[in-house]
């Protein structure tokens, strides 16, 4: 899998994502509506579309 989809894991409650390696494309709305609070996502991926993330008010930036 090189890309994500719109819509593709939309709406699933979701409060942790890992992105594999292999994705370069992260679709807008992909990851929407779920309740996120940590994202792993790799250098390989090099485009994230607006909104890919949209809704998920309990993600936070990382502390540097």
């Amino acid at each position: 899998m090189t890309s994500i989809g719109k819509w593709a894991f939309s709406d699933n409650n979701l409060t942790n994502v890992t992105i594999p390696d292999s994705v370069t494309l992260i679709s807008k709305w992909s990851f929407s509506n779920n309740n996120l609070i940590i994202m792993t996502i790799p250098n390989s991926v090099s485009f994230i579309s607006k909104r890919a993330f949209d809704e998920n008010v309990k993600v936070k930036r990382p502390q540097q």
